[in-house]
């Protein structure tokens, strides 16, 4: 067959043929690698929904990034929490439950009582 015709039909060599294979040294991503693609995914779409509600939060959107992007910590998440801080009328309710007291700004505390 080393000699035949060529096919159309493709070896799979993925991550799980190689593994079966005996590849060492061949690892997947990390979970915490997937689990903050996710985040960013997630908080994306947020962005996304919110910017398409409300086209003046796009500039607001884009100097939160900026500055973010100056400490090299620009994750999508890092966006949608800064938005939440500067317009708190767009947080949604028991968004706050998992982010400690001392941390959130005075007007986000008074919507947490």
């Amino acid at each position: 067959m080393r000699n035949g015709d060529p096919t159309s039909l493709r070896m799979a060599f993925g991550y799980t043929e190689a593994r079966a294979s005996g590849v060492t040294g061949f690892d997947g991503p990390p979970t915490s690698k997937m689990n903050w693609s996710a985040q960013c995914a997630a908080a994306d779409k947020k962005i996304r929904e919110l910017t398409n509600a409300d086209p003046l939060l796009i500039p607001i959107a884009l100097d939160i990034r900026a500055a973010f992007r100056r400490y090299n910590s620009d994750g999508a998440p890092q966006v949608l929490e800064g938005l939440y801080i500067v317009r708190p009328e767009l947080v949604p309710p028991g968004f706050s439950r998992s982010i400690p007291d001392w941390f959130l700004p005075p007007h986000l505390l008074k919507k947490r009582k």
